[in-house]
């Protein structure tokens, strides 16, 4: 005892030494060393069960709990089978004993542990492990308790890590399936009876003014006039440990759903009772004034009764209701999500959804007190995801098994998801509604494929729908409908998808009137028709009002067509063996707008633009054609003819790149034998030809002695050599052709040039004749 006592004074020292500021890393790894050493030794585990019933010390109390658990999953094999017996009825007697007085992460871990021994001997020598924690359940004063090892049971065992073999876990799924029957009646049992204990009869209020459209609804979608009745009695107001036995129950149910199969053992009961728990999502008003109504009549009853008083019951914070909901919804959609559904779980499949809609019902009721969108706003947003989470499963994977269910208002539903969607208060939530919209849409269009016979019917059917559902798409994209909410989003931020938050809307509202274009084109297209002629009047209006003497705009317009040289090539691509009349079409018209301003009587920034434009189409689109278009050839003129004024250093040179360009760049999609090189080879040695007139003419002379003529000839040679070594290194990465072609044009200017090299390479001025020389290699 005294070495036990001993050994907790240490280890207490330690854990605060170790979790102390003030503590080396070097002390921390001497401290760890220490505690893995003594976790490896094969008794420890006595003392820490000791430390475990006599600490207090929250770092204690979790390193003994990790040393059981790592013996218990890593050195169980070797440990002496009476020892076993020890850990296995100490653990549990402890846990009974003290789990109120521990805190919660500490309870749970220690549950944790034991479900891992159950995890290792359960059946064959842990055989009262699960009896033990149905009985936990079982016992109101364990009933929390008993929950939690439920909940921790189902996770590990239905689940277990990598470290079982296959027919272990086999095993462990087999017994858990066979308990499951017992566990869901159990917990059933558990959240009828909190329900039916905390229900009282409520005063019934004053018919509101949309109580008869909302009945009518409410029998349309569910047809068991008792179910009904339960639907409209109000919520009760449940205390803080009512509150937490439910949330627990809820959670263990959440948990089983997500790996057990749909069954009979899922009973009508119990969905009821789940679905009765989704409604404190949505009921805030209600439950408020049912709790005001139930804190008097037990006021009264304590006043002036003979009877013993009622205990006061004071309601769960709003937070705590709405956690109820949210969980409650979490094993609603843990259920929807299940594409496999069996024969006879048809029925109840149908009833949660009738259910269900029900409180879609209720969001979206507008009184004179509330509209939908303020109803929306009080919910908890993590229970309006919740129940959208509900609506685009039940879209996606259930939708063709109910929709042609008599008892299922599918046209009803679809009015009230449209006033759920465009009620959000949120652009997320508005666009989560969206995509259940486009899920909808498509379900339609492979429906119609699958059945053209019943196209005509399919879409009578629900053409109202989609009409609405189009203009309001239409609508929350446009600024004189929806101003505020546009102007909110963030067209600056890129997202993951490199996207901003007004990119994302409209695209999510653009798909769904494609696809709702794809149904119903002609009225699709009269609708959008309307809109855009409207818009396009306005737009065509400011014509009259433009001036003509906006150069920069001029400008900035040829360089906007000239990033679309990369789209035109695409496209040329895709029509160049088919159809090209357009495509022939755009170029051409795109061509004609050059000639005028290749002048040097237009700006410069005007004239680089236009040069810059023909660069792009002659060396990126490279058409067939081009050469043949009058606009392209009358520019190959204006630079050929030597009467014509010089145009600026710049855009001479890019001109003559963009012309050379067309002669000597290989054609896309154009086999070789088809590329007409003699007869390019020919063209463009005419071209430097005409280029090089002037330069050819100082062949055999000597550099003039007066200043006058000197700087003339050096012009000229500067001039020249620097179109011509432009287009020799905007060929040099090209094919062999190309640099033959562009070889033999340029051999007689190659070879005057090494023959004046000597001559002028002392001028000033005169390094281009190197570089020319240099970029012959």
């Amino acid at each position: 005892m005294a070495s036990e006592e001993a050994s907790l004074r240490a280890l207490e020292s330690l854990m605060s030494e170790f979790f102390h500021t003030s503590t080396s890393n070097d002390r921390k790894r001497e401290i760890e060393a220490l505690l893995n050493n003594f976790a490896q030794q094969l008794g420890a585990w006595r003392f820490c069960f000791y430390f475990l019933s006599s600490s207090h010390n929250d770092y204690v109390l979790m390193y003994s709990l990790s040393v059981f658990e790592n013996l218990i999953n890593k050195m169980w094999l070797g440990v002496p089978s009476e020892e076993k017996m020890q850990i296995r009825g100490s653990l549990p007697k402890l846990l009974l004993s003290q789990h109120k007085a521990l805190p919660g992460f500490i309870c749970n871990k220690l549950c944790k542990v034991i479900v891992d021994m159950g995890r290792q001997d359960w059946p064959m020598f842990y055989h009262d492990f699960f009896t033990n924690i149905l009985q936990l359940i079982q016992t109101p004063s364990t009933t929390p308790l008993g929950l939690i090892m439920l909940k921790t049971a189902s996770e590990e065992l239905a689940c277990p890590r990598e470290d079982l073999s296959v027919a272990r876990k086999e095993e462990l799924r087999k017994l858990l399936l066979e308990q499951v029957p017992t566990v869901l009646g159990l917990l059933t049992g558990v959240l009828e009876s909190i329900w039916d204990k905390h229900s009282v009869t409520a005063a019934t209020p004053p018919p509101s003014p949309t109580a008869s459209d909302a009945d009518d609804l409410l029998s349309n979608l569910v047809h068991t006039p008792s179910l009904a009745k339960q639907l409209s009695q109000p919520p009760p107001s449940l205390e803080a440990e009512s509150e937490r036995i439910c949330a627990l129950a809820l959670e263990c149910l959440s948990h089983l759903f997500s790996w057990i199969p749909l069954s009979a053992s899922i009973t009508p009961s119990l969905l009821t009772t789940i679905f009765h728990f989704a409604r404190l999502g949505c009921d805030a008003r209600s439950r408020r004034t049912h709790a005001v109504n139930n804190s008097n009549a037990v006021t009264l009853n304590g006043g002036g009764s003979s009877s013993p008083p009622l205990p006061l019951t004071l309601p769960t914070s709003q937070q705590d209701c709405n956690r109820l909901g949210v969980l409650a919804m979490s094993c609603i959609n843990e259920l929807m999500c299940k594409n496999c559904v069996p024969l006879e779980f048809q029925e109840y499949l149908l009833r949660v959804c009738q259910q269900t809609f029900y409180l879609l019902q209720r969001i979206t009721r507008e009184t004179n007190a509330h509209s939908v969108r303020s109803r929306l706003e009080e919910l908890d947003e993590s229970y309006v995801e919740k129940f959208t989470d509900f609506l685009r499963l039940f879209v996606s994977v259930h939708l063709r098994r109910i929709e042609s269910n008599a008892q299922f208002p599918v046209v009803e539903f679809l009015a009230l998801l449209f006033k759920y969607t465009f009620h959000q208060p949120t652009h997320e939530g508005y666009l989560s509604c969206l995509d259940i919209w486009a899920l909808f849409l498509d379900y339609l269009t492979n429906k119609i494929r699958n059945r053209l016979e019943d196209k005509e019917a399919i879409i009578g059917r629900y053409e109202d729908a989609l009409v609405l559902l189009l203009t309001e798409v239409l609508n929350r994209i446009q600024f004189r409908y929806n101003q505020t909410q546009l102007e909110e989003l963030d067209d600056e931020t890129l997202d993951d998808d490199q996207q901003t938050e007004w990119q994302r809307y409209l695209r999510h509202s653009l798909e769904v009137v494609a696809k709702i274009m794809e149904l119903l084109p002609t009225h699709a297209f009269s609708t959008l028709f309307a809109a855009l002629r409207e818009n396009l009047e306005v737009y065509l209006g400011l014509q009259q009002c433009i001036v003509n003497t906006g150069t920069g705009i001029h400008a900035q317009s040829l360089a906007a067509l000239q990033a679309y040289s990369h789209w035109l090539a695409r496209f040329y691509s895709e029509v160049q063996h088919q159809n090209p009349q357009q495509f022939v079409s755009i170029i051409s018209t795109a061509m004609e707008a050059l000639p005028p301003l290749i002048s040097t009587k237009v700006p410069e920034k005007l004239l680089l633009s236009a040069c810059h434009l023909l660069v792009s189409v002659a060396t990126t689109v490279r058409p067939v054609f081009l050469i043949n278009i009058p606009a392209v050839q009358k520019v190959f003129s204006r630079v050929t003819d030597s009467s014509a004024q010089r145009l600026p250093e710049e855009a001479q040179v890019l001109l003559c790149r963009a012309l050379s360009n067309v002669l000597l760049l290989p054609w896309p999609n154009v086999p070789e034998g088809e590329q007409q090189w003699a007869e390019r080879s020919s063209h463009h040695a005419n071209l430097l030809n005409s280029l090089t007139r002037e330069y050819r003419q100082l062949k055999g002379t000597a550099p003039p002695q007066r200043k006058g003529q000197l700087e003339a000839t050096k012009r000229v040679i500067c001039q020249t050599l620097g179109v011509l070594k432009d287009i020799v290194e905007n060929i040099s990465g090209e094919g062999t052709k190309s640099r033959q072609i562009c070889y033999q044009s340029m051999q007689e200017s190659a070879q005057l040039s090494l023959t004046l090299f000597p001559a002028y390479i002392h001028q000033s001025g005169m390094w281009i004749l190197l570089v020319y020389v240099l970029s012959l290699d």
